[in-house]
C-alpha cells in the first residue's frame, strides 16, 4: 500500500478547489443564500387599525405616505380609513409633498362610495388647497349710467382664467347702506330681483357660459333706480374646473340714488 503524506493530499484538494474557481465562466454567479428571518416583512394595510394611525401620526415619517395611501384603499374599516386620511395629509404638508396628495385625495373623493370617507377625503383637499392658494382666474367691476331716480344703470362684470371652465356671473346681494346686519335684505335670497322695490334687476341672474382658458368675458346688469337711498351692490363670478375645483371671487360697488 502506499503511505501518502497528509500534507499532499491537503495540498491537492486546495489545489482542485482553485482551479475550479479559475475556470469558472465570467457570467457565473455564486448564489448567496439569505436569512429569511433577517427581512422585516411589511405591514399589511387591511390589518392596519386606527391605533397604528395613531402611532403613525406620531412619527411624521414620509415613508409611511405610501402605506397610508393602501390603507385608504384597501383597509376594511372605515374609520381606520378616514383617520388615515387626516394622517396622510399631516404627513404629506409635514413633508412638503402637498401637490401629491391633492391628486390623492382628489381621487379618492371623486370615487368613494362610502359618505365619511368621501367627506375626510373632501375637507383634506380643500384644507389642504385653501394652505397653498392659487388664484387662475379674475374679475373687474364697473358701473355705467347716471344714478339718478327713474334712470337705468349698468354693471358690468368682465373676467376669466387661465383654465377651461363653466362659469356663472351673479348678483348675489343689494343691501341698504347703513342699515344693521339684521335688517340686510334677502341675506339669504341671493336671486331676488329688488329690494324693497328701490332698485330692480332686469337683467336675468344668474348669467352662466362656458368660458375657454385665457380669454375674457362679459357681462352686464341692468338695474332701474327706483328710489333714493345708498346701496351696496354685491356681484360675484364663480369659475367650475371640474367636479371638484372651483374658484369664487366677490365684488362689492356702491350705488347713491338722488
Amino acid at each position: 500500500m502506499f503511505n501518502i503524506n497528509k500534507n499532499w493530499i491537503a495540498l491537492l484538494v486546495l489545489v482542485i478547489v482553485v482551479a475550479g474557481i479559475l475556470f469558472l465562466p465570467r457570467n457565473s454567479v455564486v448564489p448567496i443564500i439569505e436569512n429569511e428571518t433577517s427581512k422585516t416583512p411589511e405591514p399589511n394595510p387591511i390589518n392596519i387599525t386606527s391605533e397604528d394611525i395613531s402611532q403613525i401620526h406620531g412619527t411624521m415619517d414620509s415613508n409611511s405616505l405610501d402605506l397610508l395611501k393602501q390603507v385608504i384603499k384597501n383597509n376594511q374599516d372605515n374609520y381606520t380609513r378616514e383617520r388615515a386620511i387626516f394622517t396622510f395629509t399631516d404627513i404629506s404638508i409635514h413633508a412638503n409633498k402637498s401637490s401629491e396628495a391633492l391628486l390623492f385625495l382628489k381621487e379618492i373623493a371623486l370615487t368613494e362610495q362610502n359618505s365619511s370617507v368621501k367627506s375626510a377625503a373632501f375637507a383634506n383637499y380643500y384644507f389642504i388647497k385653501d394652505q397653498n392658494p392659487v388664484q387662475n382666474a379674475y374679475l373687474n367691476v364697473s358701473i355705467n349710467g347716471v344714478q339718478e331716480i327713474g334712470n337705468n344703470i349698468t354693471i358690468v362684470l368682465t373676467g376669466g382664467s387661465t383654465i377651461d371652465n363653466h362659469a356663472e356671473f351673479v348678483v348675489k346681494k343689494i343691501e341698504s347702506f347703513g342699515v344693521d346686519e339684521d335688517h340686510i335684505v334677502y341675506e339669504d335670497e341671493p336671486y331676488t330681483q329688488s329690494v324693497l322695490g328701490k332698485i330692480i334687476l332686469l337683467t336675468n341672474n344668474p348669467q352662466s357660459f362656458d368660458s375657454i382658458a385665457n380669454t375674457p368675458y362679459t357681462k352686464s346688469f341692468v338695474f332701474l333706480l327706483n328710489g333714493t337711498g345708498e346701496y351696496i351692490i354685491t356681484v360675484g363670478a364663480i369659475y367650475k374646473y371640474d367636479l371638484l375645483d372651483y374658484e369664487e371671487i366677490d365684488k362689492k360697488i356702491g350705488v347713491r340714488v338722488q
